[in-house]
């Protein structure tokens, strides 16, 4: 995922063939609360992101020490690991 220019790169395999997949992607937009707390030894930072359909907010928790973007594709847009989140 290439944050500056908004193109999502994904490799994938289809009959024993390796594909290389881009396109546009539209970031979520994620509520920065201001709460803080330590996980795993990291200061972290809170956000969260409300769906709609079920109605669903989920809260993560992440830390700018670790720039990357990783973690279940749904809640893709984030350019920082989350340590943590949670569903309600």
């Amino acid at each position: 995922m290439d944050f500056n220019t908004q193109i999502l790169t994904e490799a994938t395999s289809l009959f024993n063939e390796d594909y290389l997949i881009e396109g546009e992607f539209e970031p979520l937009p994620w509520v920065l609360t201001g709460e803080t707390k330590t996980i795993l030894g990291r200061m972290c930072q809170q956000a969260t992101y409300t769906i709609a359909e079920p109605l669903t907010e989920v809260v993560a928790w992440f830390t700018p020490m670790i720039p990357i973007s990783v973690g279940p594709e749904k809640f893709r847009g984030f350019p920082v690991l989350f340590l943590k989140w949670i569903s309600t």
